[in-house]
């Protein structure tokens, strides 16, 4: 929310004058200023007829609010120093050198292929697949054919764990829920 200030014209200048006082001029300062919110308000704060020890005063000015804590301690909170510093710090030479180590999360990787062949397949399905290449697929050899299936499997390894995952959750899925996924 913009607030508009009222100016008006100079008599000598013809110029814009904020006319506003001093007073009027902090106080809209203030408003554009972000503030924390109380904790309580001042009614649940203070209690009529009981003298509270230390006693606190009941002006307008008296305000509880909350403070941020840091829950680490002084050795964590020089770690994280040090570690920003030193991500922002450049070096001065332009010395290859190894990297810091990283903690590193290392995800459990699955497993290689077996060597054989996952998929069955024939010269006709590769015909089935691209009748374009009808001239190129009939010269193909053996060697040709397995070099095909091998970039095949390999192309298809993420994918067909992926699969196996899906099928794995479903079948156990079904097992589990009374009712059945169509």
């Amino acid at each position: 929310m913009t607030l508009e200030i009222p100016l008006q014209y100079d008599l000598f200048t013809g110029e814009k004058v904020d006319t506003r006082t001093a007073t009027q001029r902090k106080a809209d300062a203030e408003r554009s200023q972000l503030q924390q919110m109380e904790m309580f308000r001042q009614r649940e704060i203070a209690q009529f007829g009981v003298r509270a020890r230390p006693q606190m005063s009941l002006s307008p000015h008296t305000k509880l609010v909350l403070i941020q804590e840091d829950p680490r301690t002084e050795e964590e909170i020089e770690r994280d120093r040090m570690k920003e510093a030193e991500a922002n710090t450049h070096p001065m030479f332009a010395t290859p050198s190894p990297p810091p180590p990283q903690e590193k999360v290392v995800k459990p990787s699955p497993p290689p292929l077996p060597p054989q062949p996952i998929l069955i397949l024939k010269p006709a399905d590769l015909l089935t697949c691209r009748p374009d290449l009808a001239i190129q697929i009939a010269q193909l050899d053996q060697a040709g054919f397995d070099e095909i299936i091998e970039i095949l499997q390999h192309l298809l390894q993420p994918d067909l764990w992926l699969t196996l995952r899906f099928a794995l959750d479903w079948y156990f899925y079904k097992q589990i829920t009374p009712y059945t996924l169509s």
